[in-house]
Parts: C-alpha cells; sequence; structure tokens
C-alpha cells in the first residue's frame, strides 16, 4: 500500500488557529509543506509523536522542503520558489543592563557570599525580564551567580561570576563594543542577508538552565565562513532537521552579532546528513590552531556570558592521566577540554579518541572560562571512519 500514498493530510488546531500540514510521497522523498499559524517545532513534534517524522519514516533521498516561519499560504511547489520572510523576535532594551547591576549590587551589599532575601528579590526581578525574552547571555550570568552563590566552597567561581555580570552590564549600558552590547542585549537588528547558500551543519548544542537555548553552527562551503543559527526551541523559528543536516538556503538574514556571524534562515531545503564530500569541504574552515584568541586572552571573563563558538582541527586529541583530554596543534599549542562543564560530552569524546576504527578530524564546541582557566567544551565531532566523513553528537 505505502507505494501508492501520494499524500498526508493533517489539520492541527490550537489557541493560534487551524494549521495544514501536507507531506507529499510520505513514503519516497518526503516533502512537508504547511500553512498557518503553527511553529515549526511544534509541528515537528506532533510529526514525531505520530510517527510521521524521523525514525519511523525513511529518510528522503532528496531535500525536504520547509517552509518560513509565519509562512500563510500552502505551497504547489517547494517553498523555496515563494518569496516570505520570516518576522523579526522580538527586541530588547537597556533594561538587561539595569537588572544585571542590580543583582551584582545585591550581592556585594550583603557582604558575604550566600542567597539572601535581598539577592533572592533582585534574581526575582531579573527572571521577570527575562520572561518571553531571548536573553541568553544574561540568563546564563544569572545561572553562574545563583550555582556560585549556593556552592560554599566555589569562591572563585562567584568572583568570576560577579565580575562578568558587571562587565556585562556596563557593555550593554555604554553601547561598546558595540557588536558585543548587541548580543548581550539580544538584538535581533538585521545588518545583510544573503540567498543561494549550502550550508553543512558541523555542530549543536542545546543549554537547558535559564537560557534554554539552542546553537547550530554551520560551514558556509559557498562563501567560506562559519555562520550560526541560535534560538529557543520552545519559541520555534529555528529551521527543521536533525543534527548534520545540509541546507540549501534560497533566503536568509544576517543579524548583528560577534563572530561566527549569527543568521536567521527563513526559506531552505534540507538533507538529514551532508556528504562526505562536503563534509571534507567544510574541514578546510576549522582552525588549524588550538591557541586561544588574542581577544579572548584579553577578555576570557566574557565567555561565562558568551561561550566562543569555535571549529577547531587539532593534530592530535590525547587522553592523559585521570581521564583529562588535550588538544594539540602541531605549533605545540594546547587546549584542555573542561570535563566539569559536561562529563558526558567529555566520556563521548574520550571514547571516540580510544577507538581505533575512528579518527578525529574536527572539533566544534566552544570556549569557556573556569577558574582553572579556558578550555574547551565539546558539542560535535566530524570523524574519519572506513565508510567515510560522517558527523558525530557528542551533547545531549
Amino acid at each position: 500500500m505505502s507505494d501508492t500514498v501520494r499524500s498526508i493530510s493533517i489539520e492541527i488546531e490550537d489557541e493560534r488557529g487551524a494549521t495544514t500540514v501536507v507531506i507529499r510521497d510520505p513514503f519516497g522523498a518526503p516533502r512537508l509543506y504547511t500553512a498557518g499559524p503553527a511553529r515549526a517545532a511544534d509541528v515537528q513534534r506532533i510529526l514525531e509523536a505520530l510517527g510521521l517524522f524521523g525514525s519511523p519514516m525513511p529518510p528522503p533521498s532528496s531535500p525536504a522542503s520547509v517552509p518560513a516561519r509565519g509562512s500563510s499560504r500552502l505551497a504547489a511547489t517547494p517553498i523555496g520558489a515563494i518569496s516570505v520572510r520570516a518576522p523579526p523576535m522580538e527586541t530588547t532594551s537597556d533594561d538587561a543592563g539595569t537588572t544585571l547591576r542590580a543583582v551584582v549590587e545585591a550581592v556585594l551589599r550583603t557582604g558575604r557570599r550566600a542567597q539572601t532575601s535581598t539577592v533572592d528579590e533582585a534574581v526575582r526581578a531579573a527572571d521577570e525580564v527575562l520572561a518571553g525574552r531571548n536573553l541568553p547571555a544574561v540568563a546564563r550570568l544569572l545561572d553562574h551567580v545563583e550555582l556560585a552563590l549556593r556552592d560554599t566552597c566555589a569562591v572563585d567561581s562567584a568572583a568570576l561570576a560577579l565580575v562578568a555580570a558587571g562587565e556585562a552590564a556596563r557593555v550593554i549600558e555604554t553601547g561598546s563594543p558595540s557588536a558585543v552590547a548587541a548580543e548581550l542585549a539580544g538584538s535581533e537588528a538585521e545588518t545583510a542577508s544573503f540567498e543561494s547558500r549550502v550550508l553543512v551543519e558541523v555542530g549543536r548544542h542545546r543549554e537547558r538552565g535559564r537560557a534554554h537555548w539552542e546553537t547550530r553552527l554551520f560551514a558556509d562551503v559557498d562563501s567560506g565562513e562559519l555562520v550560526r543559527e541560535c534560538g529557543s526551541p520552545s519559541q520555534g523559528g529555528l529551521s527543521l532537521g536533525p543534527a548534520g543536516r545540509r541546507l540549501v538556503v534560497s533566503l536568509a538574514s544576517v543579524l548583528e552579532s560577534t563572530e561566527p556571524r549569527r543568521v536567521r534562515i527563513s526559506q531552505y531545503e534540507y538533507q538529514p546528513a551532508a556528504t562526505p564530500a562536503e563534509l571534507e569541504r567544510s574541514l578546510s574552515l576549522a582552525h588549524r590552531s588550538v591557541a586561544v584568541p588574542p581577544d579572548v586572552v584579553a577578555s576570557p571573563i566574557r565567555l561565562i556570558a558568551m561561550p566562543r563558538i569555535v571549529f577547531l582541527a587539532p593534530d592530535f586529541v590525547e587522553v592523559c592521566g585521570a581521564g583529562e583530554i588535550v588538544l594539540k596543534d602541531g605549533r605545540g599549542d594546547e587546549l584542555p577540554v573542561l570535563r566539569s562543564i559536561d562529563p558526558g560530552a567529555a566520556d563521548a569524546l574520550e571514547a571516540m579518541v580510544e577507538n581505533d576504527s575512528v579518527r578525529v578530524r574536527a572539533l566544534s564546541g566552544s570556549l569557556r572560562v573556569t577558574s582553572a582557566g579556558v578550555g574547551f567544551h565539546p558539542w560535535s565531532a566530524i570523524v574519519a571512519t572506513s565508510e567515510g566523513l560522517r558527523y558525530a553528537q557528542l551533547t545531549l
């Protein structure tokens, strides 16, 4: 029967109204179309629950077309042929800086490192500012401050968190450096746009604290740069598809941000996995040096609010005594893996390194700072196997 089913139609009704979802050629080369107000993430969850998206359905042999968020037309042809721009997310103001400064001052006024009613009130006020807004940098800072206050032994961590929060407040209030201020304050301002690009996903990570923020790192094999897509999974607006995808982007906006540039993808088609040849091309964008960049050396404290996203191709990944993992390059520079931040990802990387049938070619992740210094939090890997290159996810 499966070879006679040409399409499946689903009606979704919720408080936002009715949405029609159509899957063309569901058991062959499925293409997905939607018309209505439902968020892309909600549609994906519903299809997964019905067994119509993900492992129960054979992977498409050609790109699955996905409409831009906010589209209200049911396409008779792939959505890439329709000019639709995704609406910008809500912008925020300098109250983020005021909020951070109030938390820092509340902690300092108590004269001791502890959870007091004054600190609790400042944190609650900060949570009210965060509600419904995309302020991941502020959320990370609050998580660090609160965690440090709970741990009676984390004197260094508390100092780092307070200094980082104060510095972030200063940058937001002064607006300098402008790109850092824009990212701290959750700016969604568009600075440019591009069309007709092929993006290969080389990294993905989801934060589960206050931020609840997901970041995907892409190698733009056409322009030769790294770009990232970020957003809250619960709010929708992120492109669909599994980690390690290949996207053919018809329209995307570049947002004001630090490097690598942040993008909002409006129109695209995807395939579940990039080809080994495309992964090979993406490796040319990985940095061979594991030395900490000069701007991070100058201001490592900013990594608490804004971890630096990187794509690295170290010459060696070594597992030392007591499970310590170190990335090394040909010039003798070393970068430690911060196991304490994500033990599961470190364990997965260690198992990969010790597997003789797999060779790590590149790692995506972020530079983070602890009281011990700057280190690396691994997200994903591109590995060489007997069957060629493949993408491997390290974080959950």
